[in-house]
């Protein structure tokens, strides 16, 4: 909620150009939430957590990450860096004995810059375009891809892979001896509230419905696709307010030191992507997120101790990025 006195120091129509993104976008619901020097400064909440049961969207709402997700493991991964778990520019493959032998040597640092060749979504007959299986681990999710060879030399270009990310999960299991879904929680999610992995089994009313932009109409989607195989590239849900506590935590220090940080948000070959982030020429530094029933955005302002999260339950071309720069104006 926005008090009275924060409402006064508001621009009048930051409420009304939200809403009338959400409108002219075709978005059901979204949540924006910003933080400022780990103080809440703005949480509102637009449209609908499900529109044909006539329920407004709420605070409390679950949202799908998407991508964002790979933020979220590359803190885990630089969490354990910080405790002298893991070296980023090892040999990985001992830690992923799923590899078949030959496989090239890739790294954890070339995983989370998408740098280590491998492949992504390949369309029709991909197992992974649209998963309806339920994966307890990374390590199980391997048999979906382990056999593939890279698709271009380990640290050779730059190339996007959500499946890259449960490589580098499949790694910290190796290191902590344990699933993905327990190291996040014990080195990441501890440090806010309602921020988790997708468990779809798992009964949370609070989860919006999922809906995708269409070229005339937003429909709803008839059933939930299973992210499990992907929680660290892509598997998490978060509320507005829990995801922006977190990113103040990161911003204050409290989950790694400063020269982790600054490792983690540092890109990598002259290009923007970092370790699980893209860093703008502004200085502000985020990652989006794209899947079923999801548009989302994590960005920061260091200059401002600023965190800035837009959430939505539709999916479709819809630019949160652009947006969260005119929250951040905004305010």
């Amino acid at each position: 909620m926005i008090t009275l006195a924060l409402a006064l120091l508001l621009p009048a129509n930051l409420d009304q150009k939200i809403e009338t993104f959400r409108t002219q976008n075709g978005v059901v619901g979204m949540a924006v939430c910003v933080e400022r020097e780990g103080k809440q400064v703005y949480s509102k909440t637009f449209g609908f957590r499900d529109r044909e049961a006539n329920q407004p969207s709420q605070t409390s709402d679950l949202y799908r990450l998407g991508s964002v997700s790979k933020s979220l493991t590359a803190i885990a991964a630089m969490s354990l860096v910080q405790d002298n778990k893991l070296d980023l520019d090892a040999g990985a493959n001992p830690a992923i004995p799923e590899l078949p032998k030959g496989f090239p040597t890739l790294t954890v640092r070339q995983l989370l810059n998408h740098t280590a060749g491998i492949r992504h979504y390949q369309g029709v007959g991909d197992p992974t375009s649209r998963s309806f299986t339920k994966y307890p681990s990374a390590a199980a999710a391997m048999a979906l891809f382990a056999k593939d060879l890279p698709l271009t030399k380990p640290g050779e270009k730059h190339a996007y892979s959500t499946h890259g990310y449960t490589y580098a999960a499949r790694v910290l299991e190796s290191i902590e001896q344990k699933p993905i879904a327990e190291i996040l929680n014990q080195r990441v999610f501890k440090y806010t509230t309602d921020v988790d992995v997708e468990w779809i089994d798992v009964n949370k009313p609070q989860r919006t419905a999922l809906y995708n932009k269409g070229a005339s109409e937003t429909t709803l989607y008839a059933k939930r696709e299973d992210n499990s195989w992907k929680f660290a590239g892509g598997g998490m849900e978060a509320t507005a307010p829990g995801l922006a506590k977190l990113g103040s935590a990161l911003l204050e220090g409290k989950i790694l030191d400063a020269k982790n940080l600054k490792e983690m948000w540092t890109p990598i070959n002259g290009g923007s992507y970092a370790l699980g982030f893209v860093v703008a020429a502004d200085g502000s530094i985020s990652h989006s997120g794209a899947q079923q029933g999801c548009r989302a955005v994590w960005r920061f302002d260091p200059a401002k101790q600023e965190v800035v999260v837009i959430l939505c339950n539709t999916s479709g071309s819809i630019n949160v990025s652009e947006l969260a720069v005119q929250v951040s104006n905004g305010l």
